[in-house]
């Protein structure tokens, strides 16, 4: 989700399928004691050129080398690269924005010479609004597959999300298919543009340009895809999630498959039932594939709700404390279901509860403000170059083995808990 503070949106400019670059000023807020990054208003044209860079991220050193150099997996027992897990937060925030700001968020970011394409599907009565950028660099070797999360403006983004309803589909595992259920609105909004994105890959892993500008040209000096990065916040990460799962278990896609790098997701919901995710997280499956963040007790992470049905995480979770204890990302185990819906009734008094300060010191089980991508961006940050222990200092701290793992979201008690604000 993102928020345009209303002073803002009447100077913003909204397009749906525009082209070319666009003159951006940077605007940054302050907001419970911290910048902003992410919003932007639309400045007059000047000239024929773009102004001064966004410069509302931070760089990142040899990033496309750092894409390359990666694993495939995330080996036990290590820390995600902090350059890459903030380099794909930054770009997954800035998603909700238009082509030519997540252009120049990549530039930013030190992804120079990036192209960048936009995929959307619109459909509301079968309730799709589906977006999604494909950047590819300038020798063709890294392609970066950013998802689009929940457009508040969007009333059918809002009825995806709300959309529960499980839908059964065959997934084979191992060459044996079987049943699963899944969230029927993710998968709907996630197969309206895969089609198109697979066939632009599949041709990026021979010599066909994949990505190479809105005139949809190709560039002949395009070298063969080497790595493949899927990423998103909230919708857009439940999506990311669910690429992952297609291109590991449908054969036509497995060239496209042994390309994947780790995929990395925010703020995101669960995508299928607790049978699914058990097959998922089985070895050479999807476990050590999947990179969740979940900042604090962000709603997003405990969704759907128990009472829409069962559903379930699988991957690896790393988690933040948020803002009112100190801490860093540490690997923890998963986030389970939101128990009741008291917790969703108590979303909005949970977000107002933050903006004062004689009510900031209430707790609630589920937080509408943990879940905002500002969060991800900031605590992701980095800000030390790495150690020879790892990346502790980047936000992340060092794993902790499995008995010291902190407890689940919710974290439930042998007592009963009413899930209502406290001291």
């Amino acid at each position: 989700m993102t928020v345009t503070p209303r002073s803002l949106q009447k100077s913003r400019t909204r397009r749906r399928s525009g082209r070319g670059r666009v003159l951006l000023t940077p605007a940054r807020l302050r907001y419970g004691g911290c910048d902003v990054p992410g919003i932007h208003t639309a400045s007059p044209p000047s000239g024929e050129t773009a102004g001064d860079p966004l410069n509302v991220v931070t760089r990142c050193p040899d990033l496309t080398d750092r894409l390359l150099r990666a694993d495939s997996l995330l080996k036990t027992g290590e820390n995600p690269d902090p350059y890459i897990a903030y380099a794909l937060a930054a770009l997954s925030a800035y998603a909700y924005s238009d082509e030519a700001t997540v252009m120049e968020v990549a530039a930013e970011l030190g992804l120079d010479g990036y192209s960048c394409k936009r995929y959307q599907q619109f459909v509301d009565v079968m309730f799709i609004d589906s977006t999604a950028y494909l950047l590819r660099s300038g020798d063709g070797r890294v392609a970066i597959l950013v998802y689009r999360g929940t457009n508040l403006e969007s009333l059918i983004n809002w009825l995806v999300d709300l959309e529960v309803d499980p839908e059964k589909v065959e997934i084979e595992f191992h060459d044996q298919p079987a049943r699963f259920m899944i969230h029927r609105g993710f998968h709907r909004n996630l197969l309206a543009t895969f089609d198109e994105i697979v066939a632009e890959l599949q041709g990026a892993l021979g010599t066909r340009s994949a990505a190479a500008g809105s005139d949809g040209e190709g560039t002949p000096e395009h070298k063969p895809l080497e790595a493949l990065y899927i990423t998103g916040h909230s919708l857009g990460a439940a999506m990311a999630a669910m690429a992952a799962l297609l291109l590991r278990t449908d054969a036509k896609h497995k060239r496209m498959f042994d390309k994947l790098k780790p995929v990395y997701t925010y703020g995101q919901p669960m995508i299928g039932d607790h049978r699914l995710a058990k097959r998922c997280d089985e070895p050479n499956v999807l476990r050590d594939k999947l990179i969740r963040y979940v900042f604090g007790r962000d709603t997003a992470a405990q969704l759907p709700p128990s009472a829409s049905g069962d559903f379930a995480h699988f991957g690896r979770e790393f988690r933040h404390p948020g803002n009112e204890t100190v801490g860093d990302w540490r690997e923890s185990r998963n986030t389970g279901q939101m128990r009741n819906l008291v917790g969703l009734a108590l979303l909005i008094p949970s977000f107002l509860a933050r903006q004062f300060r004689c009510t900031r010191h209430l707790r609630f089980d589920a937080s509408l403000d943990d879940h905002l991508p500002w969060h991800y961006i900031g605590t992701l940050t980095p800000d030390k170059p790495p150690t020879a222990a790892g990346y502790v200092g980047h936000g992340m701290s060092a794993p902790r083995s499995p008995r010291a793992q902190a407890p689940p979201i919710p974290a439930r008690s042998a007592r009963k808990r009413v899930p209502t604000a406290s001291r």
